[in-house]
């Protein structure tokens, strides 16, 4: 059986990643789940929608043409998934977000001598009279 959530859950995912600067990320690795088949099609197809999603100017539009290519590539999911059902588990891995990283420790260390000493980690305002 097809799980059809997977595919829509891919797709919608897709469609967000190709109208935002994630789309780089998704071209790269999409294509391989259709290493079996024409990867060159997939290629394309994903420029494609790429450039349907990005040239969309008016809102109304845009929001259909999000559902239109959702769609069309929820199909494809599914038609995928269906030819290859070991794709689910590179996909499901695709869509996981990856773990997160541990805090970085930053240490800053500062020696004045006869002067004032300003030290911050992020953002620092000084006025006129020298004062933090």
């Amino acid at each position: 059986m097809v799980d059809t959530a997977l595919a829509a859950l891919a797709a919608g995912r897709l469609v967000d990643l190709l109208s935002t600067d994630g789309w780089e990320a998704a071209t790269s690795a999409l294509p391989a789940l259709w290493r079996h088949s024409r990867t060159d099609r997939v290629d394309a197809d994903l420029a494609d929608t790429r450039l349907a999603l990005t040239g969309a100017t008016d809102q109304d539009t845009a929001e259909q043409l999000r559902a239109q290519l959702a769609q069309e590539w929820q199909d494809r999911f599914v038609r995928l998934l269906a030819d290859r059902p070991e794709a689910a588990q590179e996909l499901r891995r695709l869509l996981d977000p990856p773990p997160a990283s541990a805090p970085q420790q930053i240490t800053l260390r500062m020696e004045v001598s006869g002067g004032d000493g300003y030290q911050a980690a992020r953002d620092i305002t000084i006025d006129r009279r020298g004062r933090a």
